[in-house]
């Protein structure tokens, strides 16, 4: 990228106006940071299943293992949202 700066802040704008592949861009972008969390959850609630898995290891670190399995993997029913996994299950 020629310059992060500029692609973060065309990123953002676009996922602030709701383009949920922007926002998994934006989440990317900001790393290990917590900020990226939101950003992961807009993508993953819009469908982007990349953003899962991505939005799960964010909250792992920063010891929400609770809610990081629920993010753990796309929902495979078809609806939007998060497949919800019982304790039994984890």
């Amino acid at each position: 990228m020629e310059d992060p700066g500029r692609a973060m802040s065309l990123y953002r704008s676009a996922a602030e106006g709701g383009d949920a592949i922007a926002a998994f861009n934006v989440g990317m972008m900001l790393g290990k940071s917590p900020a990226a969390v939101p950003w992961l959850r807009q993508a993953a609630e819009a469908g982007v299943t990349e953003a899962y898995p991505v939005r799960g290891d964010r909250l792992s670190e920063q010891d929400l293992d609770d809610e990081a399995l629920r993010w753990s993997s796309p929902p495979d029913n078809g609806s939007r949202g998060c497949r919800r996994i019982s304790r039994a299950q984890a």
